[in-house]
């Protein structure tokens, strides 16, 4: 994914990433699309709870649900990634039941 989409990240409380001269948003390290979320002047982000690891555990939540109605439309993710990251995940198979270790 790092290759083919630019990535906003967000500073997360208790994590730091250490700035160089190099790289001085400390970045880098972890690819080369990424940078720094800022929010326009006058405007608040607002703090969510999502993770990677809640995106596998309904991904995988789903995945046996789906199996269990031989259904193909139930995707616990759905709504929480944007539409464009959704399809990423589901062409590459991404966190299926393969991968997820479930």
């Amino acid at each position: 994914m790092l290759a083919e989409f630019d990535f906003l990240v967000i500073h997360r409380p208790g994590y730091n990433v250490l700035a160089t001269s190099d790289d001085p948003s400390g970045l880098r390290q972890f690819g080369p699309r990424l940078s720094w979320l800022q929010m326009p002047k006058g405007q608040t982000f607002v703090e969510g709870n999502l993770s990677s690891t809640e995106i596998r555990k309904r991904t995988a939540y789903a995945a046996r649900v789906r199996d269990a109605v031989a259904g193909d439309d139930l995707l616990g993710i759905d709504g929480l990634v944007p539409t464009g990251v959704l399809a990423y995940i589901l062409r590459l198979e991404l966190y299926s039941m393969k991968f997820s270790g479930v």
